[in-house]
C-alpha cells in the first residue's frame, strides 16, 4: 500500500503491552496482522512512550515506514512520501529530520528543560538516564542495545513511580511540565499526551471526519488516546484491564498482548462495520 488514496481506517496503537508483549516484547502475531491491515488500506500509527530510536528499530525490523507518535505525545513523525498525498494537508513546515525519510512536529518540551526542572524539584528521584545500568535494566525490562535506544530521550524523562507522584505532578504542571503514569514508569515531560498528539495528526487530514479511528492501549497514559477515537480497545495486561470511565463504548480483550492486540483490532473493525475486510483477512491468513 503506497497510500496514494486515503486510508479506510486509522488505528492508533500503544506498543509495550499492546502491540508488543508486556514482558518479552514479542510481536509475531501482531506484526503478521499489521501487514494484512496495510494491504487492506488500514493505516496504523504507533502512539507510544518509546523513543524515536526504538520506533525506528521496530519499523526497520518490519521493513516498513509508518507515522509514529513518540514519548507520550511529545513528537509526531511522518514519512515524507505520505506528506505528498492528496488526503493530507498541512500549513506548516515540519522540523527537519533527515534520517529515515521522516519529518517531525515537536509537541512537547526539550529534554534539557525537563532535566533542569527535575534537578530543582526532584533531585532525589531515580530516572533511567542517570541511574546505573543494572537499575535501568530493572526499571525498563531492557538490556544492551534495547536499553541504549530507550535512553535516547529527546522530550521526556522516565522516573521510577513513587507515592509522591501527585505532589510532583502538581509542581510540574505549575511550571509548564507534566508527570504521566505509564505501564512501567512515570514520565516527566511537557504538557502533552497521546490524545493531543492523535488530534494533531487528525488535523493534518484533508477530511478528518471521513476516516474512522480506532485506538488500542493498556495503561493510564493511553486513556487520552482511547477517549479521542471512534472505537476504543483496552488490552488486558497481567490479568487486568485499566479502569476507563469516559462514557464511551469500549471493548476489553480477553487475552493479553500481542495476541490480544489482534483480538482487539478485529473486534474494532467489526464495530466500525468492516466485516468484509475481516472476512478477507481471515480467509487469506
Amino acid at each position: 500500500m503506497q497510500w496514494g488514496s486515503a486510508p479506510k481506517v486509522i488505528v492508533f496503537t500503544d506498543l509495550d503491552g499492546t502491540f508488543l508483549g508486556h514482558d518479552q516484547f514479542d510481536s509475531k502475531a501482531s506484526s503478521a496482522l499489521l501487514r494484512q491491515l496495510i494491504a487492506y488500506g488500514v493505516l496504523v500509527v504507533f502512539n507510544t512512550s518509546k523513543t524515536w530510536a526504538e520506533c525506528r528499530n521496530l519499523l526497520d525490523g518490519l521493513g516498513i515506514r509508518l507515522p509514529v507518535i513518540v514519548e507520550n505525545g511529545s513528537a509526531l513523525l511522518m514519512p515524507n512520501a505520505m506528506l505528498r498525498t492528496s488526503w493530507l494537508t498541512y500549513n506548516e513546515t515540519a522540523n527537519a529530520l533527515t534520517e529515515a525519510g521522516m519529518s517531525r512536529w515537536v509537541l512537547g518540551r526539550d529534554l534539557e528543560a525537563i532535566v533542569q526542572f527535575k534537578r530543582r524539584e526532584a533531585s532525589d528521584r531515580e530516572d533511567v538516564l542517570t541511574c546505573d545500568t543494572e537499575f535501568a535494566e530493572t526499571l525498563t525490562g531492557l538490556t544492551g542495545p534495547e536499553l541504549a535506544r530507550a535512553q535516547q530521550r529527546e522530550y521526556s524523562l522516565p522516573l521510577k513511580p513513587d507515592a509522591k507522584d501527585p505532589h510532583l505532578r502538581a509542581l510540574a504542571q505549575a511550571q509548564g511540565f507534566d508527570l504521566v503514569q505509564g505501564g512501567r514508569l512515570s514520565s516527566l515531560q511537557g504538557q502533552t499526551d497521546k490524545g493531543k498528539a492523535m488530534r494533531r495528526f487528525m488535523s493534518l487530514l484533508t477530511d478528518p471526519k471521513g476516516i474512522p479511528t480506532m485506538s488500542l492501549g493498556d495503561s493510564a497514559n493511553d486513556l487520552p488516546m482511547l477517549a479521542a477515537s471512534d472505537v476504543s480497545i483496552i488490552v488486558k495486561r497481567q490479568g487486568k484491564h485499566i479502569p476507563y470511565a469516559c462514557g464511551k463504548t469500549i471493548y476489553k480483550t480477553q487475552i493479553e498482548a500481542p495476541e490480544g492486540w489482534c483480538e482487539g483490532v478485529l473486534e474494532g473493525l467489526h464495530r466500525l462495520g468492516a466485516d468484509s475486510m475481516i472476512k478477507g483477512m481471515t480467509q487469506g491468513a
